[in-house]
């Protein structure tokens, strides 16, 4: 499980089945982004993390990649801190500089506000303040198609592409 907050950090949690509250455990605490987050989200396969927020831009993370950075904070804070629980109120694991796999940014795009992947993972559609929605490859990058003519901002969307 993953959570955003306004100051740019990303959280990313651990959950023990049917433990509800007492089964999250705290994992891994990064920066991704310098303004407010507004949106994370998980590929349909569980490989990539996205996040989307008011520095203008997406961003693709790979999981494995977080997850291998979560054993290496986790070994950090032990040695640290072989007393205390990773658990406390303000120990979170944290890696300082973590570069996502595939930032997603177009010159005219504004705050972007929500994304979704597409069912393969394959790519993924973001909503801006510009008025424009776009679809990008999630591996290179490139925007496949601009969807524009809204006249306000988009700040929620849905996409589903999959076969009924």
């Amino acid at each position: 499980m993953s959570a955003v907050d306004n100051k740019g950090n990303c959280y990313i949690f651990a959950l023990k089945h049917n433990k509800g509250v007492e089964g999250l455990q705290k994992r891994l605490k990064f920066k991704a982004h310098q303004k407010f987050i507004l949106k994370c989200r998980y590929s349909p396969d569980s490989t990539l993390l996205s996040t989307a927020s008011a520095d203008q831009t997406a961003k693709i993370w790979r999981t494995a990649d977080l997850s291998d950075l979560n054993s290496l904070s986790q070994t950090i804070e032990s040695d640290k801190k072989s007393n205390k629980q990773l658990n406390g109120a303000h120990n979170w694991p944290k890696v300082d500089s973590i570069l996502p796999a595939v930032e997603l940014k177009d010159p005219n795009q504004r705050w972007v506000w929500d994304l979704g992947f597409s069912a393969d993972s394959q790519f993924i559609i973001t909503g801006s303040s510009d008025n424009n929605a776009r679809l990008w490859n999630v591996f290179s990058g490139d925007v496949k198609r601009e969807y524009s003519g809204h006249q306000k901002a988009i700040t929620a969307l849905a996409f589903s592409d999959a076969l009924v």
